[in-house]
């Protein structure tokens, strides 16, 4: 599990995600700073969206989160899990159809 800044955790401190993330290396001090950087735009940009006064603001914010979350980015799939992990219900594919509106 990755939190906020980029910090991996043990889901429920399970000895298998102990584990995995010694085993992977997944706590290693450079990956966790390559992690932290993009957590913490995604943060920012998450916020945002979410405080978003009007259509045109949540869409370029929407734009934002949705290219650090595209498929062959790095940590795409955190930015994702922060997306949906949010609070405010709205899912990737919600995201993708209101961003790409006409």
């Amino acid at each position: 599990m990755l939190n906020d800044v980029g910090l991996v955790e043990p889901f429920e401190n399970s000895e298998f995600g102990k584990e995995t993330i010694r085993t992977c290396g997944l706590d290693r001090p450079s990956l966790f700073q390559s992690r932290a950087n993009i957590a913490k735009t995604a943060r920012l940009a998450i916020d945002a969206f979410a405080g978003a006064e009007d259509d045109i603001s949540a869409r370029f914010f929407g734009k934002l989160i949705l290219s650090l979350g595209n498929e062959s980015g790095d940590f795409a799939g955190m930015v994702r899990v922060m997306f949906i992990r949010s609070g405010d219900g709205v899912s990737w594919q919600e995201l993708e159809s209101f961003v790409n509106e006409d």
